[in-house]
């Protein structure tokens, strides 16, 4: 990665500017007061434009995040389920409007049988989800903990017996267990574990070395502890509620890492062109603005730039990465805290929105 502004276009001048000049005192003050710890980075044309880090990966050993830091990343492992689940259908080894039944054993199941690939990675199905709101996520854990999820079949087991919310391709609901199902494609079809599918044919091509998928109990060189700020205003480590990793979430990566990854995906190293043109579409209307494509967000309005966007939250866990296709922008805002990348990720799109005139 380079780092000659200079050679930039002026509008990407302007915009490193403003991020230099009037972001960083902002994300330094949000840091202080406890409302954030992780990492920023933003880049274009192979050079980045702001980055930084803040607060503690390890709070009770003082070890700081650092630009190079691993974190948990949630939800936004589905983008990568997505990619692996169309790089079959272009292998010809499924299709986009393929029975679940026909791929995974679900006989006996509340899983109706026209839920197809397509219902399943737009968040059409109508299925239930194996958590249907935050509140219920703990209840789950007192009978299931999170120690017990070892395997995707594991997951399956919380939702194939509940009904329905309603018929598949009725319209959108986000549904975790919509990629539980589809991970467990990419492992009958291919013979393999899901995570070493995601490794394989998304992380080594992408070049994304140290992206991995932690398990809860292991050690891993980097990786941020995830914490959360209780009513009382204690830090504590999230230690029972963080969800172990899945095809719908857990996955880790470094935010250079997620720049690398949009430049493979947008570059073709991990699909073809028409195949990503049919990713990056609009499939499914969300709120004005919004819409759901193939496992990511597309977000276009008067009053913001076009980006592609994916996002997730879990105990002790936030993160969004966006790229700004109009403009070649990427952002990576990571964060081992609740929530704790949120107010940033807003400061970051103002900024962003200001020096590209909107």
């Amino acid at each position: 990665m380079t780092c000659g502004k200079m050679s930039l276009p002026p509008v990407h001048q302007e915009l490193s500017h403003q991020l230099e000049n009037s972001l960083r005192s902002e994300i330094d003050a949000l840091a202080k007061s406890d409302r954030f710890s992780g990492v920023i980075r933003v880049s274009s044309l192979n050079t980045v434009l702001f980055e930084g880090a803040w607060g503690f990966a390890h709070r009770g050993w003082k070890i700081e995040n650092t630009p190079s830091t691993l974190f948990r990343t949630a939800s936004v492992t589905k983008i990568f389920t997505a990619v692996a689940i169309l790089q079959l259908v272009e292998s010809g080894k499924l299709g986009l409007d393929d029975s679940i039944h026909s791929l995974v054993s679900l006989d006996g199941s509340a899983i109706p049988k026209s839920v197809t690939i397509r219902h399943l990675i737009t968040h059409t199905s109508g299925i239930a989800d194996y958590f249907p709101d935050d509140e219920s996520w703990p209840e789950i854990l007192n009978t299931r903990p999170t120690y017990t999820l070892k395997s995707v079949s594991d997951f399956i087991s919380l939702f194939s017996d509940l009904p329905p919310v309603f018929e598949p391709g009725a319209r959108y609901k986000y549904c975790n267990a919509g990629f539980i199902l589809l991970g467990r494609v990419l492992e009958t079809v291919t013979g393999q574990n899901y995570f070493n599918v995601v490794r394989d044919k998304v992380f080594r091509p992408a070049e994304m070395p140290r992206a991995c998928s932690p398990t809860l109990d292991g050690i891993y060189d980097g990786l941020a502890e995830p914490y959360e700020i209780d009513k009382s205003g204690t830090w504590r480590k999230c230690i029972s509620q963080t969800i172990p990793p899945a095809p719908d979430g857990g996955m880790a990566a470094t935010a250079e890492e997620f720049e690398q990854f949009w430049r493979a995906l947008l570059g073709g190293k991990l699909l073809r062109e028409d195949t990503l043109k049919e990713m990056l579409s609009p499939h499914v209307p969300m709120e004005p603005g919004w819409h759901y494509g193939f496992g990511l967000y597309i977000v276009e309005s008067k009053e913001e730039p076009k980006r592609f966007e994916a996002h997730g939250f879990d105990a002790g866990v936030n993160a969004f990465i966006a790229h700004y296709s109009e403009h070649n922008i990427q952002v990576s805002v990571l964060s081992n805290l609740d929530d704790g990348a949120v107010d940033p990720y807003k400061m970051v799109r103002a900024t962003i929105s200001s020096a590209l005139g909107f």
